[in-house]
């Protein structure tokens, strides 16, 4: 469920894409501080919710010099100072990693995710309470609704949703900014949801996993009969972040921030509905 919040990057200024990689670095040296094997973790859509997370905080420099890693050892990317957001992101990342792969490890039950689960080692991040429950409870229900096999998109993508809402709205984040970002994280997770389980449809039929689209037949069957209405479902869930994030006061990082909800998620969902134009990466 992790990888569709991503920015388009033939529409990025080379300044947006210099923030982005440096940040999406950054959060990957954040993890490692905390649980190396959690880099696993690191993704396009909480690098999305660190550079989100801290347009709202306009104290401070953005970056610090330059740095370079062993998996890319001939590049240098701009070092994002350290932050509440930051830190936060990278604290949620190693936190979610462990609780996918050990939901991945039930689902398909594959001993490479349960082993995988294993080795990861939330005892560096501490706190975060509310964030750690609605975690659990949230992928239980999922779970609950999985086992039970029910075949209700809005159900099934609720429980994603809430989960999203809850990671996107710190108690460290003013009020009035925490309810605008609960609902933005909301129709993210809900986004997210719905459009893997649509790209998903095929693997899952053939494996036989759980997948909210299932219960209507082959996934061509599905697609050609359903397709249209899942589009719809998409666009107003789109919308609807589009809105919450309207209500922001950004600081910094708008234009690459508005890339990403505006162009980037159009892109993603345009390429997963329609296909088979090949994205680009940042």
């Amino acid at each position: 469920m992790f990888g569709n919040v991503a920015p388009a990057p033939d529409a990025l200024s080379e300044q947006d894409k210099r923030v982005f990689r440096g940040y999406y670095c950054s959060l990957c040296r954040e993890i490692g501080s905390r649980s190396q094997p959690a880099r696993l973790g690191l993704s396009y859509d909480m690098t999305f919710l660190a550079i989100l997370l801290c347009s709202l905080d306009n104290s401070g420099t953005d970056f610090d010099g330059m740095s370079r890693c062993l998996l890319h050892p001939f590049k240098t990317a701009p070092k994002a100072v350290s932050s509440k957001g930051l830190s936060y992101a990278a604290d949620m990342s190693v936190l979610l990693i462990k609780a996918k792969l050990a939901d991945d490890a039930s689902d398909e039950k594959n001993p490479f995710f349960r082993a995988a689960a294993s080795v990861i080692h939330d005892s560096s991040v501490t706190g975060y309470t509310a964030e750690r429950e609605a975690i659990a409870s949230q992928l239980a229900a999922l779970a609950d609704i999985e086992r039970q096999n029910i075949h209700d998109q809005d159900m099934a993508a609720d429980c994603f949703a809430v989960l999203c809402a809850k990671l996107f709205s710190p108690e460290f984040v003013g009020e009035k900014e925490r309810e605008a970002l609960y609902w933005l994280g909301y129709n993210i997770g809900r986004w997210v949801y719905i459009i893997d389980a649509y790209e998903d449809l095929a693997h899952d039929l053939k494996k036989g996993c759980y997948n909210p689209f299932a219960g209507e037949g082959s996934c061509e069957k599905f697609k050609s009969e359903q397709g249209s209405q899942v589009e719809e479902t998409l666009y107003f869930t789109l919308a609807s972040a589009a809105a919450a994030f309207d209500l922001l006061p950004i600081s910094r990082y708008k234009s690459l921030l508005e890339n990403i909800i505006y162009i980037g998620l159009s892109a993603r969902q345009n390429y997963v509905l329609h296909g088979p134009r090949k994205e680009k990466r940042v």
